[in-house]
């Protein structure tokens, strides 16, 4: 009885280690996470449209707890209706990757242009600087 007492009790002792050391190794993840929900909460009218969880298979803790690393929101562009900026931040980049989103498809060269190589928005001069 003592025998079967010790191996479980080594066992949970060594499951509770593995588990804190994978959660000390994902804590920045779900940091990440806590970082995206208060960004899009000081965003004005930003809509959550996607969110993707990423669990890791040598992460024990992501098995039962994945965390959200990839976030997609919609937010309504202020000058013109039926245009919108999506948003997309990922774990691990830098920077935010936005598009400008056209829902009506009406031309509206003049107003605004897209960078091809890092498809942010780059505002035109009647904007008076940078929206965000």
């Amino acid at each position: 009885m003592k025998r079967i007492l010790a191996i479980l009790g080594a066992s949970s002792i060594v499951i509770g280690v593995v588990l804190g050391v994978s959660y000390y190794l994902e804590l920045p993840k779900y940091r990440f996470e806590q970082a995206a929900i208060e960004t899009a909460k000081e965003l004005p009218g930003a809509r959550l449209l996607t969110s993707f969880k990423s669990g890791d298979l040598i992460s024990p803790i992501s098995w039962f707890w994945p965390a959200t690393t990839t976030w997609n929101f919609a937010v309504p562009d202020p000058q013109l209706q039926g245009r919108f900026h999506a948003f997309t931040l990922i774990y691990g980049e830098k920077d935010p990757i936005v598009y400008l989103v056209d829902a009506d498809c009406k031309d509206k060269s003049s107003l605004g242009t897209i960078s091809t190589n890092r498809k942010a928005l780059t505002p035109p001069s009647t904007y008076g600087g940078n929206l965000w």
